[in-house]
């Protein structure tokens, strides 16, 4: 049976004829002698049509019941369902793009506010550091020594801090706060 056969994919396809395998170029219409069992195969491919009618003639039906697009029913149906899908996760990630967008929005609210803090540290930090000029964040160790002859002296991390004192004025020492202890070297500093 001969039959006009268009290939409606975008490479070469071969078709079985009685005198062996015949290729149709993409897009192009050939006639073929094919076999009559063989007719109802070459309908059920997506990518051939049968009577010669290329896909996106005027004609809104193939000849083998393919529509304008070139798919069987239930090809359309396939295609349907895909574009609902299609449409359906097109909406989901507009949404998310719109959760990133406020998300990235408020961790740069954050950064800012993590910022704020890190300089609020850091100036609580400088002030303890102004009482201990060691730099470690610890409280300055102090200590009375005494000098002998009765003299007495401050001692930070065992360097003497003030200038020789005499008992009366060091005996209370022990028992000031840590700001007081520093007000009370810085009163009395070594020349």
């Amino acid at each position: 049976m001969k039959a006009t056969i268009t290939n409606n994919s975008r490479t070469s396809q071969g078709v079985h004829s009685v005198d062996g395998l015949v290729f149709i170029d993409a897009g192009a219409t050939r006639e073929v002698d094919v076999a009559d069992d063989y007719v109802d195969r070459l309908k059920k491919l997506p990518f051939l049509s049968l009577g010669g009618k290329k896909k996106g003639s005027d004609d809104a039906e193939f000849v083998d019941g393919r529509n304008a697009d070139g798919d069987t029913p239930e090809m359309a149906e396939l295609r349907s369902q895909f574009d609902a899908a299609y449409a359906r996760l097109q909406g989901e990630h507009q949404t998310a793009a719109g959760q990133v967008e406020a998300l990235t929005g408020q961790v740069k609210t954050l950064t800012a506010r993590v910022n704020e803090l890190e300089a609020e540290v850091k100036a609580k930090n400088d002030q303890i550091a102004a009482f201990n000029p060691g730099g470690d964040g610890q409280a300055a160790a102090y200590a009375v020594v005494d000098k002998g002859r009765g003299w007495w002296v401050v001692t930070q991390d065992g360097k003497e801090v003030t200038k020789s004192l005499r008992e009366d004025d060091v005996k209370e020492f022990d028992k000031l706060s840590d700001t007081d202890k520093a007000a009370f070297v810085d009163l009395h500093k070594a020349d």
